[in-house]
Formats: structure tokens, sequence, C-alpha cells
């Protein structure tokens, strides 16, 4: 079974509301769970998002931003299939 932990700030992060069956429709089979996130969970990640983008992203040049994009891109074309997977599961 898959296990999927969130990512916060870099840093992989179980959920403190404990784990979420994530059940397949076409079988009704448990395929993986995830981390379920409460509130503090969410107030990290708001916390890190800001840091991000007041810590140099808002003023990275936009070629720059281009660069990372369009690595963001090639990352999801080479799993695309495993991405479509999990999306349809």
């Amino acid at each position: 079974m898959l296990h999927i932990p969130s990512i916060i700030d870099g840093k992989e992060i179980d959920g403190q509301a404990g784990l979420l069956s994530v059940i397949d429709p076409g079988n009704a089979e448990q395929w993986a769970e995830v981390g379920e996130c409460g509130s503090a969970e969410v107030e990290l990640a708001a916390k890190a998002a800001r840091a991000a983008y007041d810590g140099g992203w808002a003023d990275t040049p936009a070629v720059e931003r281009g660069r990372l994009l369009r690595k963001v891109a090639d990352l999801i074309l080479r799993d695309g299939d495993k991405i479509a997977e999990y999306e349809t599961k």
C-alpha cells in the first residue's frame, strides 16, 4: 500500500489528525493512505508559503522563475502516467 505524506516547507508531514484511507472506487480496495492535516498543519503551510514568497520568489527574475517552472513541467511530463493513475483512483 502506498503511503503519501504531505510536504510542508520541504519536510514530510504525516498530519496530526491521523491517517485517511484512499479507496479506489473501481474496486473498493484501499490503495493508499494519506496524512490528515489539521489546523496546525494548515498554519504551517500558510507560514511556509508566506516565507517562500517573502524570501525571494517575488524578487526572483522572471527568467529564473521560468526556468524553475519548466523544470516542474519536465517532471510532470516524466511522471505523467503515474500522476494520471493517481488522479483517476
